[in-house]
């Protein structure tokens, strides 16, 4: 297998599976869904806030081949006071979480 890059030849392509060479680290794909932040305001300061996340992770390791995936549904919330930009108080805190995991069999 050859290949181009900006139409520049870079000869061919040779991977086996398990080659270390292509990638010696897991290769990892994912991405996060955020709901917009709701928060209360009183004198123009956020004082409380939640908020929703879905998160789908997919990771691939390439000398083992495992292939697992993540799901997750979260819901967040928390709040700061301050004074003058000095906070007296900050939190935050996950109200309620579901994850699902799956993978194959290659995984250890």
């Amino acid at each position: 297998m050859s290949g181009k890059v900006n139409n520049q030849d870079i000869g061919n392509l040779i991977w086996e599976v398990g080659d270390m060479s292509f990638a010696p680290v897991p290769l990892e794909i994912s991405w996060h869904l955020w709901v917009p932040r709701i928060g209360i305001e009183i004198l123009g300061q956020e004082v409380a806030w939640v908020s929703g996340i879905y998160r789908l992770e997919s990771k691939l390791m390439v000398p083992s081949l495992c292939k697992a995936s993540i799901a997750q549904i979260r819901l967040d919330g928390g709040y700061k006071l301050s004074v003058f930009d000095y906070t007296l108080a900050e939190g935050r805190r996950t109200f309620w979480s579901k994850e699902v995991i799956s993978q194959n069999q290659n995984c250890q």
